[in-house]
């Protein structure tokens, strides 16, 4: 039986920049679903980064962030089976960004959408579904992890 990307995780407590620690999911994400994330990423790096060009400190660290998170998920899809992954809450919501806004700008009403842009479309809802649910476990480990280090 295949499980569902992103829906079985585990947390746990690892080490960060700085030598610092924070919690990270691990997670199963299929070949197919990380296409569709990398999609949603790169669609969101070009609308955001890329015209007009990142400027500032923060937007090049954003950028950054974005690239590395989809070079991540292509490095793991890239033999077609798709792999456990590692993420931080940050790179939880933003993949919960793309996936939400690449849908709502993508699936149109007016005009004709090729069948394989509509099922990415509707990989890409289901997938925002189990990010805020994994979000929101997100935010309970990380209470939890914070309990404790206290």
């Amino acid at each position: 039986m295949t499980v569902a990307s992103l829906t079985e995780r585990t947390f746990r407590i690892a080490p960060a920049p700085g030598g610092e620690q924070d919690v990270v999911a691990t997670v199963l994400v299929s070949a197919t679903d990380g296409r569709a994330l990398s999609d949603a990423l790169s669609w969101l790096r070009t609308r955001e980064y890329l015209a007009p060009a990142a400027e500032s400190a923060d937007q090049i660290l954003a950028l950054r962030a974005l690239v590395a998170l989809i070079d991540q998920i292509d490095t793991l899809t890239d033999d077609g089976h798709g792999a456990p992954m590692d993420l931080t809450q940050a790179q939880v919501a933003l993949l919960g960004e793309a996936t939400v806004r690449y849908a709502a700008e993508r699936d149109t009403e007016d005009g004709y959408v090729a069948p394989a842009e509509r099922e990415r479309i509707a990989r890409l809802r289901e997938l925002s579904h189990r990010l805020f649910d994994l979000g929101a476990d997100f935010a309970g480990a990380v209470a939890e992890a914070q309990a404790h280090h206290h």
